[in-house]
């Protein structure tokens, strides 16, 4: 009879301990987010085992700082430079080679001199504009995918964090199982299915520390990292509207500004220059196989104005259910939060155990997880939707 009141005793000492543990509520993010589980010391097992807990830390880098470094190490970057000079002084040569400027047709190889001359300084103008857009576009790609690897670190962190509270809770779970046990209140298959949960929970929480640093990895070889660096990134996840604007609007706009639909136009242009300046009797191409080049560039620029119109429309139409969809999530949040109220309040008054309260908080974390990763894969899809040539 002792016995079991000790042991009772231990199980009342464990929720007393565990209600000293409960969730504080703390602005993190750039969202109506604000509920944080406050991380201190760390979870000891009852192997002997621990698992850290992380502290609330000030962060390393934020987004434009990873960029900038990702920009200034790409190598890629430094050789898409270096063909700018190389372009123009390629272009000041084709220049000074230029005898006169042809208008039309010509014929023989007198004419043949001259328009070959002309072309060649034609190619070599439009190869700087080019190798400009080249840089341009590339920086940009680079900013896309430093962004896609920044958050995919936030991601892989947010998960780590719910499968290190799942094993706390999990832990709690098996301790009290056994007590239960012990004291006959419980089963064996209750004890074992407890203990399964525990080690189930602890393998999910490995393979998130193994996740998080392959995104680590990913991030650092674009910023130009050793590849064990580890630092902590500026919590900034905040829902990235796209502007409010007609769909045809934007699509006309996109189809302007693209470096790629414009490198078309000036390869049509070019295929064009070869049919006004077509030099007879000079041993070039048939003159019909010139035309043929013009109508294959028309096409091929046709073509990518087309995918980049069904694209976009495709986008367009998963951001607007992506929005929607952020909204149920707000809503899903926003219920969540009142439940974690509702819970605590309950705890006061004696109504539930301590571990209820850190269920429903888990439950707080994971729909908050879900709702940071609905911003992420807007804004990405958004930033596609801005500049299609970026990926």
């Amino acid at each position: 009879m002792n016995q079991s009141i000790r042991k009772m005793g231990c199980i009342l000492s464990i929720t007393a301990i565990v209600s000293c543990n409960t969730v504080g509520a703390q602005e993190m993010i750039k969202l109506p987010v604000d509920i944080l589980q406050n991380q201190t010391d760390e979870i000891q097992l009852a192997t002997g085992e621990i698992i850290p807990k992380e502290e609330i830390v000030t962060w390393d880098y934020t987004y434009e700082e990873l960029v900038n470094k990702a920009l200034n190490s790409s190598i890629d970057l430094k050789k898409a430079e270096s063909a700018i000079d190389r372009a123009d002084y390629v272009k000041d040569d084709a220049n000074d080679a230029i005898d006169y400027t042809p208008t039309d047709t010509g014929n023989g190889d007198g004419d043949s001199k001259a328009d070959g001359e002309y072309k060649a300084y034609k190619r070599s103008e439009i190869n700087l504009e080019k190798s400009k857009k080249t840089v341009y576009t590339l920086k940009e790609k680079i900013a896309y995918r430093v962004k896609n690897a920044y958050y995919d670190v936030l991601k892989k962190e947010d998960a780590k964090k719910i499968a290190r509270f799942q094993v706390e809770l999990k832990n709690e779970n098996k301790e009290h199982a056994q007590l239960k046990y012990e004291l006959g209140v419980a089963s064996e298959l209750e004890n074992k299915e407890a203990k399964r949960a525990w080690q189930d929970s602890k393998k999910g929480y490995d393979l998130t520390v193994t996740d998080l640093e392959k995104s680590y990895e990913v991030l650092n070889d674009l910023a130009g990292f050793d590849v064990k660096e580890r630092y902590t990134l500026k919590d900034e996840i905040s829902f990235e509207k796209i502007k409010d604007e007609d769909i045809d609007t934007h699509i006309l706009g996109a189809i302007n500004e693209s470096p790629e639909i414009w490198s078309l136009e000036k390869d049509k242009y070019l295929a064009e220059l070869g049919v006004k300046l077509y030099v007879f009797n000079a041993g070039n191409d048939p003159y019909k196989a010139k035309k043929i080049d013009v109508k294959t560039a028309g096409m091929d620029l046709s073509s990518k104005k087309q995918a980049y119109e069904k694209d976009l429309r495709n986008d367009y139409n998963s951001l607007k259910q992506l929005e929607d969809q952020y909204e149920k999530d707000i809503i899903a949040y926003e219920k969540a939060k009142d439940d974690l109220k509702t819970a605590q309040l309950q705890l006061e008054i004696g109504n539930i155990a301590p571990i209820q309260v850190k269920n429903v908080n888990l439950q707080l974390e994971s729909t908050k997880k879900q709702l940071r990763e609905r911003i992420i894969s807007y804004n990405m899809l958004a930033m596609k939707y801005n500049k299609p040539w970026i990926i």
